[in-house]
C-alpha cells in the first residue's frame, strides 16, 4: 500500500528531472576530478627551466595539453585534436566546444612561473565519433556521464540545459524516450518498497509451499508457486526492475530484440530460472500425487495413449529448446560460437547462462516424460513400439506444420531410447555413478543441439555476408569510393598550397596540382581507378590552356545531374557517359560503357563565399582491381572488412564467362560454370573443393561467386567441446554443492562409485592444470613472437626510411618526392607509415586523409615520446585504440650515423589483435577438443577399470556367501601379487585354517559327545545304585536281632554287595574323563643371522665370488628359521649352477627393509631365464637340469608364502637373475 501511494503520488514527476539531475551530478563529478588532475600537473611545474616531458605525464584517462607561452610543451593523449582556436579560451573557465571528433567540455587553467606563462587545457568527451558504427545508438556517448544515451545533444539551445560551476549552461540534452528510460518515471522509494514486499512475500510463499507439501496438498503448492512467479515477473517487467536500480547491459532492451515477455536478455534469463524452479518442484512431487496414482491404475489402452501424448510433449520441448537457442543467436549482438571470439562480455556470459538453464529445463522435462513413460509402459516391446510411433507422428506433424525435421531431432529420439532401455532416470534421486552418467549424457545431447544451432546459424550468416559482399562488388556504385571522395574533397579545400596554385600564377600549376592531389590525398583504395585531376581557376577556365578540355561550367552542366547524384552532393556516378578528357594518363581502352564504374567529383575552393578555383576528379574503374589498404581509423564499420571478408575469394561472371577473379581459389579449374545454373548456389550455397561458394545476381547479367574455406570438422568439435564442457562444469558444481550440503561421508556412494569418482578427479584436475599452463605458455609465446615480428618488420623498414629522411633533412630531397617515396614503401610493404619529428609532431603519413580529416591528432603517443625521445629507447610496441578499434603500433627511433635522433617511424598494425586472437582461438579450440575427447574416453575407461577392480570383490563376496562347514571349500585362484591378490591369499589361508578348525571342531564335538554320553551313563548308573545301597543297609540293620551266625553271613554278603556298588560308582565317575589337545605355536627369529650363516657356508667355495650388503639389524620375522635358511641355500646353489662355465659365478646377497617388510635379494650373473619358461619356475617337479628334482623353488615359495611373505624374480637373458624374498617385519620376543 505504501509503495502504491508513493507511486500514484509521484508518478510522472521524476522522468526528465531525474535523468537531468543524474547527468548534472556526473558532469559535476567529472569536472571536480579534472580540476584535481590539472592542479596536480600545474603543481609539478618547476620554478625555472623546463620539466621533462615524463615528469608531467600522469597516469590518467583525462586528455590534457600544456602550453608554454604559445608552444605546446606536452600532451597526455595522442587521439584528441586540440584546435588552435581553443587557445583563446579564458582562464579558469569551463566551456563546451565542437571539433571534427565530436563535442567536449574544455577546461582551462593558467599559471605563471619562472618568467613563463603556462596554459593547461583539458578535454572531457561528451560525444565522440572516431569512425564508430553510428547504427548502434548511444555508442559514441561518454558512458561515464550518460548511462543511457540522450535523444540528442547540442551546444546551442534545444533541450534541457546542463550547467557548469558558474551557473552557465554548458550544453543541452533531450532526455531519452520513455520506452528506453521508463523506469525513471517510477519513484525510487516505490521501487524499493515493492522489492521489499516481494521479498517478504517470497519467504511466505516458500514456507506455504513447504507446508502444503508436508500436508500432501501438492496441487495447492504448485498453484501458489506459479502465481507467485507470474506476479513477480509481471512487476519486474512493469517497473523495469532491476534496470530501475542499476544500469545493466544484460537488462538493456537495445542489446536483445526479444518479445514483450522477455524484452532483454536478463529478462529471458529470469524467465528460464522461474520455469526451472517450477519443473524442479514438479519432478520432486509428481509421483506422490493422486493424479499419478490414478494414471498408474488406469486401463492399458488409456495408458498407451497417454504415453504417446507425453512423448509428444518431449518433442515439443526439444523444438522449443531449439527455437530459443536460435533466438539467442538471431536476436542478440553476440554469439555462442567459441571460434569467433575468446573475449567474454557480460552479454555473452549471460547468453551462455541462458543456454545452461535452457538445457536444464529440457533435461527436467525429458526426465519427467521418460519417468512417466516407464511407469505407464513397463513392457519393453510395447514401449519401443510407442516410441517409434511417436517419432513417426512427430515427423508427420512437422511436415504438416512446415517445420524442417532436421537430422538433429533424431538425437532426441535416440536419447529417449537410451533412457528407456537403460532406466537411467531411476538414478536421478540418489547419487551413484549412473547418476553422473545420466547427467553427462543429458549434457551431451544438449551440447549437440547447441552445436547444430551454431553451425546452422553460422552458415546462414556466412551466406548473408557473402551475398552482401558480392552485392557491393557487382552493384552499379561503390559506397566506399563515394565515401572517400567526399572525405577527400573536404580535406583538399583546406590546403593553402592548392589555393595558391589555382590562382594560375605558378608555372606548370596543372601538373603540380595533379601530382599533389594524387600523392597526398587519394587513398590507395582508389588505385583501382584511372584518375584524372582537372584544375580550373576562379573563372572556371582550365589551367595551362590544355587542349580539348572544356571549362568548369561544361562539366557541371553535363554531369551535375540529379539523375546520377549520389548521397554526397559533390559526387556523381556517370558510368554510362564518355570520358571527360582525352588526357594520355587515362586509358581509353580500359572503358566500356556499362561495364565499370565512373565517378565525377567536384571540389570548389572559396573564401567568404567567393570561388578561388575548382578541381574535377574523374575516376574510371580499371578492368583489374588491385588490392589496397584502407584507412581503417576513419572508416565507418560498414566499410571495414572483417577477418572473414578479407579471406574471401570471388569471381565475376558475365553471361557465363569469367571476367575477373581475386583470391586464392582457382575458379577456372575447380569451379565449373555449370554451377551458375544451380539455384542452391544462390539460396544456401554450394560446397566444392573444400570451399563454400555463394552466388549473387547483379545487373547486366553479371553473377559474382564469393568463396571461403568450408567449415571444418574441427570447428564443429571445438564448439561442441566448449558447450559440453560448460555443462559438465555446471553438473560438477551441482554435485559438489550437494556433497557440501549433506557431507561427503554421508553420501550413499558404493565402492565402485568412489573408485570412479576418484579416478575421474585424479585425471581431470591434473589435466586441467596442465592444459591451463600449456595454454598460458603458448599464448605468451604467440604474443612475444608477434611483438618481435612487428618490431623486426619496423626495424627493417626503418633502414629504408632513414636514408630518405636524412636526405630530406639535408634538403637534398623535396617534400613532395620524399612523400612519394614513403608512399611507395608503404604500398610495397602493405602497411601504413607515419613519420614524427624529434618533438613528436607528424611530418608526413602514407595515409594523410586520416590526419587531414581532423579525426585523429598529429601528435605522437606520449608514451612513445617518453620512451624513445627521453629514455633513449630504440624501439617500443604500444597498444593503442581509437574508439572501439584496437591495434598495436611499433615506434622506431631513426638515428643518423652520428647517433643523432632524426625522427620517429610509426607503423600501426591494425590486424595485430585479431591475428593474435585467431591464433589463441586455434589453440583453445585444440585444447578443448583434446580435453573433451580424453574426458569421454576416461569416463568409459574409469567405468571399465572400476568394474575390473570390483569384479574380484564380487567373486569373493559370492564365494564367501557360499562358504559352508558342511562341504569342501575350494580356494580361489589368483596369480598377481597386488592388494586383491593379498586379500585372496588371506582368504585362501583362512579356508585352510577353516578346514583345520573344522577338523578340530569335529574332534572336539566327538569328545564332547563322549563326555556327554559318559556323564549320562554315569548318571543312569548312579541313580539305581544309591537306593539299592540304602535298602541293603536298612536290611542289614533289620536282621541284626536274629541268629548271630546267620547275621554274620548276611552282613558279610551285604558288605560285599556294597563294595561292588562302590566299584560300579567309581567306574561311572571315571567314564566321564576326556583328554585335551595342545594349540600350535609360531616362531620369531632374527633373519640377519640366518643369512650370515648361509654366506659363511659358501664363502670358502673357490668357484664363486659371493658378497653381502646387509642393512643394520637386528631384523625379526615370523616363520620357520631352518626352512628359511634352507631356502636361501637352495637359491644360492641355483644361482651358482646358472652361471656358464666360461665365467666366474658372482653372487650378491642383499638385505634391506621397505615400509614394513624385509626384502632379501639373491643376484647372479648367470644366463638368465628364458621367456617361455618364466611362468613355470615355481611349479613342483619343474627343473631345467637333468639331475634336478624341481622341488627347491616350489618348497621355497610354499615356505615363504606360508610365513605371510612373497617371492618373485627379475631376469634378463645373458645378464643374470635376481630373486626377491619379502617377509613382514615382526616384533622381537
Amino acid at each position: 500500500m505504501a509503495a502504491g501511494g508513493l507511486y500514484f503520488a509521484e508518478k510522472g514527476g521524476a522522468n526528465r528531472e531525474t535523468y537531468l539531475d543524474a547527468v548534472q551530478h556526473r558532469v559535476a563529478d567529472r569536472l571536480v576530478e579534472a580540476q584535481g588532475i590539472m592542479d596536480q600537473v600545474l603543481g609539478l611545474l618547476p620554478p625555472s627551466g623546463d620539466k621533462p616531458f615524463t615528469d608531467l605525464l600522469l597516469e590518467s584517462h583525462l586528455p590534457y595539453f600544456l602550453y608554454k607561452d604559445s608552444t605546446l610543451l606536452m600532451w597526455s593523449d595522442y587521439r584528441y585534436v586540440f584546435d588552435q582556436r581553443m587557445l583563446a579560451a579564458p582562464p579558469n573557465e569551463t566551456s563546451a566546444v565542437t571539433t571534427p571528433q565530436g563535442q567536449f567540455l574544455l577546461l582551462t587553467k593558467y599559471k605563471e612561473t619562472g618568467g613563463s606563462r603556462y596554459r593547461l587545457f583539458a578535454l572531457i568527451p561528451l560525444h565522440s565519433t572516431f569512425g564508430d558504427d553510428k547504427s548502434i545508438p548511444g555508442l559514441a556517448y561518454n558512458t561515464d556521464i550518460f548511462h543511457v544515451a540522450p535523444q540528442s545533444l547540442s551546444l546551442q539551445t534545444g533541450g534541457e540545459p546542463v550547467v557548469g560551476p558558474n551557473g552557465n549552461a554548458l550544453f543541452y540534452i533531450v532526455s531519452p524516450d520513455a520506452a528506453i528510460y521508463q523506469s525513471r518515471s517510477v519513484p525510487q522509494q516505490s521501487l524499493w518498497l515493492v522489492s521489499l514486499a516481494m521479498l517478504l512475500l517470497g519467504v511466505h510463499v516458500v514456507l506455504s509451499v513447504r507446508f502444503f507439501k508436508n500436508r500432501h496438498r501438492y496441487g495447492l503448492g504448485l498453484a501458489l508457486l506459479l502465481a507467485f512467479m507470474l506476479l513477480v515477473r509481471w512487476l519486474m517487467l512493469r517497473f523495469s526492475i532491476p534496470l530501475a536500480f542499476h544500469e545493466s547491459t544484460i537488462f538493456n532492451p537495445q542489446n536483445y530484440q526479444g518479445s514483450p515477455l522477455a524484452p532483454s536478455l536478463g529478462d529471458l534469463l529470469l524467465n528460464c530460472v522461474c520455469v526451472l524452479f517450477v519443473l524442479m518442484y514438479v519432478n520432486g512431487i509428481y509421483f506422490r500425487t493422486i493424479t499419478y496414482r490414478l494414471l498408474a491404475r488406469s486401463g492399458g489402452a488409456f495408458q498407451t495413449l497417454f504415453s504417446l501424448l507425453i512423448l509428444m510433449v518431449g518433442y515439443v520441448a526439444y523444438y522449443l529448446y531449439y527455437l530459443e537457442l536460435v533466438n539467442i543467436y538471431e536476436k542478440s549482438l553476440f554469439t555462442l560460437d567459441i571460434t569467433l571470439s575468446i573475449h567474454f562480455s557480460a552479454l555473452k556470459i549471460s547468453s551462455l547462462a541462458v543456454f545452461v538453464i535452457l538445457s536444464a529445463i529440457y533435461f527436467m522435462v525429458v526426465h519427467l516424460v521418460v519417468s512417466l513413460f516407464i511407469r505407464l509402459t513397463p513392457n519393453r516391446i510395447t514401449g519401443l513400439a510407442v516410441i517409434l510411433s511417436s517419432a513417426l507422428l512427430a515427423a508427420l506433424m512437422s511436415w504438416f506444420l512446415g517445420i524442417h525435421f532436421e537430422w538433429i531431432f533424431p538425437a532426441h529420439l535416440a536419447y529417449i531410447l537410451i533412457l528407456y532401455l537403460s532406466r537411467l532416470t531411476r538414478s536421478f534421486y540418489g547419487f551413484r555413478y549412473p547418476t553422473t552418467v545420466y547427467y553427462f549424457l543429458g549434457a551431451m545431447v544438449c551440447a549437440v543441439m547447441a552445436t547444430f544451432v551454431v553451425e546452422k546459424q553460422e552458415a546462414r550468416k556466412d551466406t548473408l555476408n557473402k551475398k552482401e559482399f558480392g552485392r557491393r562488388l557487382v552493384s552499379d556504385n561503390d559506397l566506399y569510393t563515394e565515401f572517400l571522395l567526399g572525405k577527400t574533397g573536404d580535406v583538399i579545400v583546406k590546403d593553402p598550397e592548392l589555393i595558391t596554385l589555382l590562382s594560375g600564377k605558378v608555372p606548370l600549376a596543372r601538373e603540380i596540382i595533379r601530382q599533389r592531389v594524387k600523392t597526398n590525398y587519394l587513398d590507395d583504395y582508389l588505385n583501382q581507378y584511372d584518375v584524372e585531376v582537372i584544375p580550373f581557376d576562379s573563372a572556371g577556365k582550365p589551367l595551362d590552356s590544355v587542349d580539348k578540355v572544356q571549362d568548369y561550367a561544361y562539366y557541371r552542366n553535363k554531369y551535375a545531374r540529379p539523375a546520377i547524384a549520389t548521397a554526397n552532393p559533390t559526387v556523381f556516378l556517370a558510368s554510362d557517359m564518355p570520358p571527360l578528357s582525352t588526357s594520355d594518363t587515362v586509358s581509353k581502352t580500359a572503358f566500356k560503357p556499362g561495364n565499370r564504374m565512373h565517378y565525377i567529383s567536384f571540389v570548389r575552393f572559396g573564401v567568404s563565399g567567393q570561388p578561388t578555383g575548382y578541381i574535377v576528379l574523374d575516376l574510371r574503374q580499371r578492368r583489374s582491381t588491385p588490392l589496397s589498404r584502407n584507412p581503417e581509423l576513419i572508416l565507418d564499420d560498414r566499410f571495414i572488412q572483417t577477418h572473414e571478408t578479407r579471406e574471401y575469394s570471388y569471381a565475376i561472371y558475365e553471361k557465363g564467362q569469367q571476367l575477373y577473379s581475386n583470391g586464392t581459389f582457382n575458379y577456372e579449374r575447380k569451379f565449373p560454370t555449370s554451377n551458375l545454373k544451380n539455384p542452391e548456389l544462390y539460396q544456401n550455397g554450394l560446397t566444392l573443393s573444400n570451399y563454400r561458394h555463394v552466388g549473387e545476381m547483379g545487373t547486366r547479367d553479371r553473377v559474382i561467386v564469393v568463396s571461403s574455406k568450408a567449415w571444418e570438422l574441427r570447428g564443429l568439435l571445438a564448439n561442441f567441446s566448449f558447450l559440453y564442457l560448460i555443462l559438465v562444469v555446471v553438473v560438477s558444481l551441482v554435485i559438489l554443492a550437494h556433497a557440501l550440503r549433506y557431507g561427503f561421508m554421508n553420501l550413499p556412494l558404493t565402492f565402485s562409485t568412489k573408485i570412479q569418482v576418484l579416478l575421474n578427479a585424479a585425471f581431470i584436475l591434473p589435466l586441467l592444470i596442465v592444459l591451463f599452463f600449456v595454454l598460458r605458455v603458448i599464448s605468451d609465446n604467440y604474443k612475444e613472437n608477434q611483438k618481435n615480428a612487428h618490431l623486426d618488420n619496423s626495424r627493417n623498414l626503418s633502414a629504408n626510411v632513414l636514408s630518405l629522411l636524412d636526405n630530406y633533412e639535408q634538403s637534398r630531397m623535396s617534400q613532395a618526392y620524399f612523400g612519394q617515396q614513403i608512399q611507395q614503401i608503404a604500398r610495397d610493404a602493405d602497411l601504413d607509415i607515419n613519420l614524427y619529428d624529434t618533438t613528436g609532431h607528424l611530418i608526413l603519413s602514407s595515409q594523410p586523409l586520416v590526419y587531414q580529416s581532423g579525426l585523429i591528432s598529429k601528435l605522437i603517443n606520449p608514451l612513445a615520446r617518453k620512451q624513445i625521445i627521453e629514455q633513449k629507447e630504440y624501439q617500443v610496441l604500444l597498444d593503442e585504440s581509437l574508439g572501439r578499434k584496437e591495434y598495436s603500433t611499433a615506434y622506431t627511433g631513426l638515428k643518423s650515423y652520428d647517433q643523432q635522433l632524426l625522427g620517429i617511424l610509426s607503423i600501426p598494425y591494425f590486424d595485430a589483435k585479431p591475428s593474435l586472437d585467431r591464433q589463441i582461438i586455434d589453440i583453445v579450440a585444440s585444447v578443448l577438443i583434446v580435453f573433451t575427447v580424453m574426458l569421454l574416453v576416461f569416463l568409459f575407461v574409469s567405468y571399465v577399470a572400476a568394474n575390473l577392480l570390483i569384479d574380484p570383490l564380487r567373486v569373493l563376496t559370492k564365494k564367501i556367501s557360499t562358504t559352508n562347514l558342511d562341504q569342501l571349500n575350494e580356494p580361489l585362484p589368483w596369480h598377481s601379487n597386488d592388494e586383491i591378490g593379498t586379500l585372496i591369499k588371506k582368504y585362501n589361508k583362512m579356508l585352510l585354517n577353516l578346514d583345520m578348525s573344522k577338523q578340530t571342531l569335529s574332534s572336539t564335538e566327538k569328545q564332547s559327545a563322549w563326555r556327554d554320553m559318559a556323564r549320562q551313563v554315569a548318571h543312569e548308573i548312579k541313580n539305581p545304585l544309591t537306593p539299592m545301597k540304602l535298602k541293603i543297609q536298612q536290611l542289614q540293620r533289620t536282621i541284626r536281632r536274629d541268629d548271630p551266625e546267620a547275621l554274620a553271613k548276611v552282613n558279610l554278603a551285604m558288605e560285599s554287595i556294597i563294595e561292588q556298588i562302590d566299584n560300579i560308582g567309581y567306574i561311572a565317575q571315571s567314564f566321564s574323563d576326556i583328554a585335551k589337545m595342545p594349540p600350535p605355536q609360531n616362531e620369531v627369529f632374527e633373519v640377519t643371522g640366518v643369512l650370515n650363516k648361509a654366506y659363511e657356508l659358501h664363502s670358502n667355495d673357490k668357484s664363486l665370488a659371493i658378497s653381502r650388503e646387509f642393512a643394520p639389524g637386528p631384523l625379526f620375522v615370523s616363520g620357520d628359521s631352518k626352512q628359511f635358511g634352507a631356502s636361501i641355500n637352495n637359491l644360492i646353489i641355483n644361482a651358482q649352477q646358472s652361471v656358464p662355465e666360461s665365467r666366474l659365478a658372482e653372487i650378491v646377497l642383499k638385505l634391506y627393509t621397505h615400509n614394513d617388510t624385509v626384502i632379501v635379494e639373491v643376484k647372479d650373473n648367470g644366463s638368465g631365464i628364458a621367456q617361455n619358461i618364466r611362468s613355470r619356475v615355481f611349479l613342483p617337479n619343474f627343473t631345467t637340469r637333468e639331475d634336478g628334482t624341481g622341488l627347491g623353488l616350489a618348497m621355497a615359495k610354499r615356505i615363504i608364502e606360508y610365513a605371510g611373505g612373497s617371492i618373485w624374480f627379475e631376469t634378463e637373458e645373458g645378464t643374470g637373475t635376481t630373486f626377491f624374498l619379502s617377509l613382514p617385519l615382526a616384533e622381537p620376543i
